[in-house]
This record gives C-alpha cells, sequence and structure tokens, in this order.
C-alpha cells in the first residue's frame, strides 16, 4: 500500500492548484481555470500557472491536458510574454490534442531566460501543439530561449506568426520530431522573419551544440512572405540531420548579426532545400569589412528545388579566421539564374558528383550572361574556391547559358572535369588572374 501511494500521489498533484516549494510535481493549467475550449480566453489560467512554476523552481511541470474543444486561447490585452525564469521547468502536453491559440503579434509568447546567473538549466517542451492566429505580425517568436543550456524539444509543433523557435545563446540542446511552419495569417512580407533563428545573445553567448533531428521548416505555400525558413546570426557548431527546409524567401540565411559575429560549424546531413522566393541558400556579410571568424561549414544537400534567383548564393569574405567551408548538392533542379554563385566568397571545397539543371527556367529571354544564368558562376573576388567534377544540364529551361562563369576579379581556383549537357557555352571565363586551373568542359 505504502508503494502503491508513492505512485499516487504524482498524478493527484497535476490536478492540484499551486505547487509548493521543493516538491517534484506538476501543474495543470485546468486546475487554474483553463477550458481548452477554443473560444474561452484562458490567458488568465495559463499565467496563472506559468507564475506558480517560477515561484516553486526546482524540478515542475506545466501540463496541459488534452483539450475538449478547440484549444486553449491565449489573447490577454496586456503583458503577452510568458515568461519561465526558474531551471528544470517542462511543458509537456499531449501532441496535437493539446493545442495553444495565442493570437499576439508583437512580442515573444514564451520566453525562458535566467534572472540571475549566466545559464538557466534544464528546459524541456514534449508534445505541444502551438499555433499563431494574429494576423500581419511585426517581432517576437512563438518559444524564445535565451541563455538556456541543456535543453529539449520533442514531438511539439509550431505555427509562428513572425518567429517561430529563437535560439538566442542556447547551448547544448536537441530539437527532435519538431516541425515549425509560418502560420497563414501572413499576408504581406514579414521583413526578417523566421521559422528558426540561431544567433548570439546581448551577454555574447554563441548558440552552439545543437542537434536538430528530421524535422520540417516550412513557410506557407508560394506565398513568399516568410523572410528565412532558417536564419542564423551567431553560432559556434549546430548539426540539422535530414531537414526539409523552404517555402521561404531565403531557405537558409547566414546572416552575421554584426561585424564581430562568430559563425562556424554549421553542419547539415541530407538535407533538402525547395521553393525559395530568391535564393535557397544564402550567404551573406553585413556590409564589406567582417571581421569575425567565419567558417567550418559541412553542408551536405541531397536536394535544391525550384529556387527564384540562385540555388546557393555565397557572398562572404572575412579578416578574421576563414576556415575552409564544404558543399555537397547531389542534386538542384528548376533554378532561376545561377545554381551556385560564389561572389566574394573565399575557402570553400565543392565536392564532386554534383548535379544542376534547368538553370534559367524564372528570368525573362535575354537576361541569361555569364554573369546570371551560369550552372556555377565564380565572381568579385572570390578566392580559394575548388570546384569537383560534376554536370550542367539545360533541362527544360529556355535560358541557360553558360556551363561555368568566371568574372571579375576571381583568384586562386579549380575546376575538376565539368559536364555540359545543353547550355549554350561549356567554360565562360573573363577573369584576368594567373592562379586558376580549369579543367576541361565536356558538350554534348
Amino acid at each position: 500500500m505504502i508503494r502503491l501511494a508513492r505512485w499516487i500521489l504524482p498524478c493527484t498533484a497535476m490536478l492540484a492548484g499551486p505547487a509548493h516549494a521543493g516538491t517534484d510535481t506538476a501543474i495543470n493549467v485546468m486546475a487554474y481555470g483553463a477550458t481548452g475550449d477554443g473560444h474561452t480566453d484562458d490567458s488568465r489560467a495559463i499565467k496563472a500557472a506559468f507564475a506558480a512554476a517560477n515561484a516553486t523552481g526546482g524540478q515542475i511541470t506545466i501540463h496541459f491536458p488534452p483539450t475538449p474543444g478547440g484549444g486553449y486561447l491565449y489573447c490577454p490585452a496586456s503583458d503577452p510574454t510568458l515568461d519561465i525564469t526558474v531551471p528544470n521547468v517542462t511543458l509537456a502536453g499531449e501532441g496535437r490534442a493539446s493545442i495553444i491559440l495565442t493570437c499576439q503579434t508583437g512580442a515573444d509568447f514564451i520566453h525562458v531566460h535566467p534572472v540571475k546567473g549566466p545559464n538557466l538549466l534544464g528546459f524541456q517542451m514534449r508534445d505541444i501543439a502551438i499555433y499563431a492566429t494574429g494576423a500581419n505580425p511585426v517581432s517576437g517568436a512563438l518559444l524564445h530561449l535565451e541563455n538556456v543550456n541543456t535543453f529539449k524539444i520533442a514531438g511539439s509543433d509550431l505555427s509562428a506568426y513572425y518567429g517561430g523557435l529563437f535560439l538566442d545563446g542556447a547551448v547544448h540542446g536537441t530539437v527532435t520530431g519538431t516541425n515549425i511552419t509560418s502560420d497563414a495569417n501572413f499576408t504581406r512580407f514579414a521583413p526578417a522573419s523566421y521559422l528558426v533563428k540561431a544567433g548570439k545573445s546581448a551577454t555574447g553567448i554563441n548558440t552552439s551544440e545543437v542537434h536538430f533531428d528530421s524535422m520540417e521548416l516550412r513557410g506557407q505555400n508560394g506565398n513568399n512572405n516568410l523572410d528565412s525558413a532558417l536564419l542564423v546570426t551567431g553560432i559556434d557548431g549546430i548539426l540539422l540531420a535530414n531537414p526539409h527546409i523552404g517555402f521561404a524567401r531565403y531557405g537558409i540565411r547566414i546572416q552575421p548579426a554584426d561585424d564581430r559575429a562568430q559563425v562556424t560549424g554549421l553542419v547539415i546531413r541530407g538535407g533538402s532545400l525547395d521553393t525559395c522566393g530568391e535564393d535557397c541558400l544564402y550567404v551573406a556579410a553585413p556590409d564589406n569589412s567582417y571581421h569575425a571568424d567565419f567558417g567550418a561549414h559541412d553542408l551536405d544537400f541531397a536536394a535544391i528545388y525550384n529556387a527564384g534567383q540562385n540555388g546557393i548564393r555565397w557572398n562572404l569574405t572575412s579578416t578574421g579566421a576563414v576556415l575552409w567551408s564544404r558543399l555537397n548538392l547531389s542534386f538542384g533542379w528548376q533554378i532561376g539564374q545561377s545554381g551556385i554563385r560564389f561572389d566574394q566568397a573565399d575557402h570553400i571545397v565543392l565536392s564532386p558528383g554534383w548535379v544542376i539543371q534547368g538553370v534559367g527556367m524564372k528570368v525573362a529571354p535575354g537576361r541569361c550572361t555569364a554573369a546570371t544564368c551560369s550552372g556555377i558562376m565564380l565572381d568579385n573576388g572570390s578566392n580559394n574556391i575548388s570546384i569537383g567534377d560534376g554536370t550542367v544540364a539545360r533541362g527544360l529551361s529556355p535560358h541557360g547559358e553558360c556551363a561555368i562563369g568566371i568574372a571579375t576579379g576571381v583568384d586562386t581556383f579549380t575546376t575538376g572535369l565539368i559536364h555540359n549537357k545543353g547550355m549554350t557555352k561549356g567554360l565562360c571565363d573573363t577573369s584576368t588572374t594567373a592562379h586558376k586551373s580549369t579543367g576541361t568542359v565536356l558538350g554534348w
């Protein structure tokens, strides 16, 4: 009987009101008055549950039971952000049966951060769906992890209004089985909006040692109102395994937050980029003088499909430590302009075996030149570029110009054996550098 009672007590605690300090227990939002019927505003009850967790501290779970109706509606008139400021808090639900509907459009929904000390340990979120319902968002994230250490997000769904998941100096974490999409309430373009953002916090901590596994980062079909599916602004090592990313202006945008923000160690394994309004992978410095360390990226894409401009545009040099990066592209198809454009790029290896097909799919007739519609284009002072053997094919495009284009100021590059299948020209080389080695371009 005593042993049985030890198991009953935690279950009973889930139905109770405020927890008491020092207990390992759970807070049930329905015990604070939440209804989950989809039309009653549950803001007061949800706020009370979060306040109780912060007051309790220690090991505690905020539980969102399956909703009897359309979900937990959260639309407060003021102070919309829910803060978690104590360690080891877990948000738990029952997947899409535990839906939270939030309607604010200008602030974070949940902000996890320390109020003292360098970081906050042990945050978790599992099996919760958070859907944004506010129209035309202007700022804020659904889940903002600031200076959080050792976190886990699993089995959840986020439908973002401006930002989805903001990793702001977050370290030692995993995100598994979680899909993040943009909400249909994007009816106009939202500058700097994102589904996942990984950056450096105000206290100088880079997001690092984070593992994403098998997730979908996807905007609304074809509306191009989302700026970036994945926005990287300050990191020191994150891994994405088998992601599907797209339906945004940029699929992945690597844009250092400032001239001193380190961006090193982005690793992608088996990812695919799909339907990008401009560039599916866009790398760009904040200005022409970037001083921080950059590189050591290992980006492996199974496919890049349907890019409005370039499949990949790499436009960054650094006066800090420039580390070699590797690109591996199995297949790029239906590209607006160039399949890959190296534009002020430095220290990059493109692995052999790449295929780019359908260059120049979306541009007007006559617009394709060596500088705009090549399979691979090198321009504007790109340096230390090594291109392995690969194939450029015209495909269904009527506009394909050059298999390989080499233009202004390019220095120190090599190319392997290039197969040209139907492009108007093989090699278009207007550079004057002496430090180059171009391989054979075979045409048929």
